[in-house]
């Protein structure tokens, strides 16, 4: 019984819409066309938000790769960085009592700096040939500011660098063991900012 009033309701409901209007002529190519149209609409608007999103993705890697590219790049001092200005820098290939430069005869390719007085070796490519040994030092700073630590730093570098071309040297920071021990506790920092 209830079914057939569901049905009732159903009807009533149906025969209470108002008639359509078949002079409009919906067609079923007229439907077809609008729904192309819609659909054409809808795939130049998927493509327009593709493209901007390529053009944003382009916009950040290169405001990245120029922002690295500032970084990364050689600034212009006459000192290697992180000395001290007060403190004189001497550079002289020659005072090399307890370096010397050994090839590689196997390999042919490679450079072995080799520091008896400190007893470590660092190989170099081929093309680092001249390079020249500079010697500062470093200053090792507790959290009050106050210097307690110092130790030498021998930097390599390139013998292309020059005053108005100058490279990246390759910085070598000499620490005693106690030195080394306190500076993993974190008792002091070296260079401008408190970090490890």
């Amino acid at each position: 019984m209830k079914d057939n009033e569901r049905f009732h309701d159903l009807e009533r409901n149906i025969r209470s819409l108002p008639e359509p209007d078949y002079d409009k002529q919906f067609t079923q190519n007229r439907i077809h066309e609008n729904v192309l149209q819609f659909a054409s609409s809808y795939e130049k608007k998927k493509k327009r938000v593709t493209i901007m999103k390529k053009i944003s993705l382009g916009l950040v890697s290169v405001t990245a790769l120029v922002l690295f590219a500032i970084l990364t790049l050689p600034i212009n001092e006459e000192r290697p960085s992180g000395s001290d200005p007060n403190e004189q820098t001497t550079t002289d290939e020659n005072v090399v009592d307890h370096e010397k430069e050994v090839i590689d005869q196997n390999k042919g390719t490679e450079i072995l700096y080799e520091n008896t007085e400190f007893g470590f070796t660092f190989t170099l490519p081929k093309s680092w040939g001249d390079y020249q040994i500079v010697s500062d030092s470093w200053e090792g700073i507790s959290e009050q500011n106050n210097t307690m630590e110092h130790g030498p730093i021998l930097s390599i570098r390139h013998p292309q660098w020059s005053e108005e071309k100058p490279r990246q040297d390759i910085p070598i920071l000499i620490f005693t063991l106690t030195q080394w021990s306190s500076l993993e506790k974190g008792e002091f920092h070296i260079g401008a900012a408190p970090v490890g």
